[in-house]
């Protein structure tokens, strides 16, 4: 039986990331991935002279770490920075789409009514919620700024992170800072204008400032971990499947099978990046607690859709990152990403690209419709909003069963659940895209900390 100083289970983004930081520390891992290839739900393929991304195309530049990593990576020659007008965003609302680009232009749109406006100004006179219970996102922001707010802004805006529902996700797991604005201030603007306020004094101390720009890779996201994964390549071991974990003296022993044979592995760390319901399974015996826990985190099902047009072909100009779906609009799809719009190259010359993203938790029901029907109408109802005329050139549809990890409401019991788990078991640090954020920025921020927790 080998011996490890530190084991990663699982090669998405959070393992490889947490691999690469603490690789920079000098410290050398095992890294344990069940399928054939790295990345996680990060995929990418050119197709027809096109790059499509089968997940996020992109991530905010949030945090330092990301600039580490792609250092570490020797990626700077590839990295893009998406184009001006990708800051300008459109949402959807009665057969139209109304630009955001800014607070100012939710004072002209035409997206909210002018009574809506009004209930929106009113936010810092309501007084905050005494209770301390958590609450659900649409109980927060129908209670601070209405529903018509919630029901033409904030819902397209969540299903753009979460691909979820206002209605089910938590405040306090979900968006804690906007919980605590109002706990701490009172009222979430004027807990915005104090947090903007902190953090430009914070600059001028030397704190690292954002850039938040978009950004991404020449070939796609996927070009990240499989970088990664290039430089770790001794340390990393495809297809095994980890199939059981058990607690000693000295750390842990990991029995994984490939190739139809059981390995034993010791590890005095171990570090599990696996989704929680695979998580929960291997945690049954040694924290039931917990397990239970991790079973409830939901991961409703999402699709892509990636679509190329020749530009003659599309009749509405192209001048944005894309455009948000509501719930009320009753569409198929939840939004569109114009792709090549935000990274040159994206596209071949006079053609353009468009990622769509079907189901998420408000359209589950997508597993059970003939999916080829489905993916038509989504086609048809995008076409007559972009006024595009014709087929496709190309077209590429993904569909994953279990996708992005709800934090509904429910989830600060996790959350307790998983901090009892760590003080009993220090060695075993458990992350990935259920803690902490699930964005790509998110995960790589945490890798770092992780690996300097380590350190």
């Amino acid at each position: 039986m080998d011996s490890y100083e530190i084991v990663i289970l699982g090669a998405g983004i959070s393992g490889l990331s947490t691999a690469a930081f603490l690789n920079k520390q000098g410290k050398e891992t095992l890294i344990l991935e069940k399928r054939d290839k790295v990345g996680g739900v990060l995929s990418s393929k050119e197709i027809d002279g096109f790059t499509f991304d089968f997940s996020a195309n992109s991530t905010v530049e949030k945090y330092e770490s990301f600039q580490k990593l792609i250092q570490w990576a020797e990626l700077e020659d590839q990295l893009l920075i998406a184009n001006k007008n990708a800051s300008k965003k459109y949402l959807y609302r009665d057969q139209e789409i109304h630009a955001l680009d800014g607070p100012l232009s939710y004072i002209f749109t035409k997206l909210l009514s002018f009574k809506s406006k009004c209930r929106v100004l009113k936010e810092p006179f309501i007084s905050p919620r005494k209770e301390k219970e958590d609450e659900t996102m649409k109980d927060f922001v129908t209670r601070r700024f209405g529903q018509e707010f919630l029901d033409y802004t904030l819902n397209p805006l969540v299903a753009g992170v979460y691909a979820g529902d206002p209605k089910d996700l938590s405040m306090q797991a979900a968006y804690p800072e906007m919980a605590a604005m109002e706990t701490e201030h009172g009222s979430v603007i004027k807990g915005s204008y104090h947090t903007i306020k902190a953090k430009r004094k914070a600059y001028k101390n030397g704190a690292f400032k954002p850039s938040k720009n978009i950004m991404s890779l020449q070939k796609g996201m996927n070009q990240l971990p499989k970088r990664i994964a290039k430089k770790l390549s001794p340390q990393l071991i495809l297809k095994s499947k980890v199939t059981k974990i058990e607690k000693v003296e000295s750390g842990y022993i990991i029995t994984y099978t490939k190739d139809d044979k059981d390995y034993l592995v010791k590890a005095k760390k171990l570090i599990s990046t696996l989704p929680a319901y695979k998580l929960s399974k291997l945690l049954s015996t040694m924290s039931p607690s917990l397990s239970k826990e991790l079973d409830n985190i939901f991961y409703p099902p999402v699709a892509t859709l990636n679509l190329g047009y020749h530009k003659e072909q599309i009749g509405r100009k192209l001048d944005s990152f894309g455009f948000l779906v509501p719930e009320k609009a009753r569409l198929k799809y939840l939004g569109a990403l114009w792709s090549s719009t935000i990274f040159d190259h994206r596209a071949p010359k006079d053609h353009a690209s468009f990622t769509l993203f079907l189901g998420g938790s408000r359209n589950q029901e997508i597993l059970q419709n003939d999916l080829r029907k489905w993916v038509n109408e989504t086609i048809k109802e995008f076409s007559e909003i972009m006024m595009i005329d014709g087929e496709p050139k190309t077209k590429c549809f993904k569909l994953r069963e279990r996708a992005i990890p709800q934090y509904n409401l429910g989830y600060m019991d996790f959350k307790k659940e998983l901090d009892l788990f760590h003080l009993a078991n220090p060695n075993f640090i458990i992350s990935g895209n259920f803690v902490g954020g699930n964005s790509v920025s998110d995960c790589i921020n945490n890798a770092e900390k992780i690996a300097k927790s380590l350190s």
